[in-house]
C-alpha cells in the first residue's frame, strides 16, 4: 500500500509538470518477477526476471513509466526489492544508454562527513578499490555495485545525484 501511494503521488507530480507519466504498481503491471530471498528478511525478494514489454510499449508511445521497487512471485505474492537493483535490472532489460540513481547525498564521497569531498568520476576498477578500502559503504554500496554491473552490461553513462540539490 505504501509503495502504491508513493507511486501515485510521484506519477501525479510528473503529470503536474507536463510529463505524460504512467504508474506501474499493480499486480498486472509490475515488471519484476521475484522469489523470496534465501536469507529470510520478511517480504523481501530478489529479481529473477524482468518483463519489460508493457513498459517498452508505453515508452515508445511517449509515456514515462513510474515503476515501484516491487516484485511479484508465481503465486502473486508481493515482495519489496532493492530499488537500486530494480532500476539496474530494468535499465539492462531496456538496453538503456544511461541510468541515474537519485539519492539524498551529493554522490560518492571520499569523506562522508564532507559533502565537498565528492568524487566526480569512478570507473569499475576504482569503484572496487573504494569498496575494499571502506570509502563506499552503507546505502552507497548497492548503488556503486549496481553502477559497475550496469557498465559491464552495456549502460554507457551512469550518474549518482542528490535529488534534493537545487540544480
Amino acid at each position: 500500500k505504501v509503495f502504491s501511494e508513493i507511486n501515485k503521488k510521484l506519477t501525479e507530480k510528473f503529470r503536474q509538470r507536463g510529463v505524460s507519466a504512467l504508474s506501474f504498481c499493480s499486480k498486472s503491471e509490475i515488471p519484476f518477477q521475484t522469489e523470496k530471498m534465501s536469507a529470510d528478511l520478511g517480504w523481501v525478494g530478489e529479481i529473477v526476471d524482468v518483463r519489460s514489454k508493457g513498459i517498452e510499449s508505453w515508452m515508445w508511445a511517449g509515456w514515462t513509466p513510474i515503476v515501484s521497487p516491487l516484485g511479484i512471485d508465481a503465486s502473486e505474492q508481493f515482495y519489496n526489492i532493492n530499488a537500486d537493483h530494480a532500476a539496474l535490472a530494468l535499465a539492462i532489460c531496456l538496453e538503456a544508454d544511461g541510468l541515474i540513481f537519485m539519492t539524498d547525498v551529493p554522490g560518492v564521497l571520499k569523506d562522508f562527513n564532507k559533502p565537498q569531498s565528492r568524487i566526480g568520476h569512478v570507473t569499475p576498477t576504482s569503484a572496487q578499490e573504494l569498496i575494499e578500502e571502506g570509502t563506499v559503504s552503507g546505502g552507497m554500496l548497492p548503488k556503486i555495485k549496481s553502477c559497475v554491473m550496469g557498465i559491464k552490461n552495456g549502460i554507457r553513462r551512469i550518474a549518482i545525484i542528490n535529488s534534493f540539490a537545487p540544480n
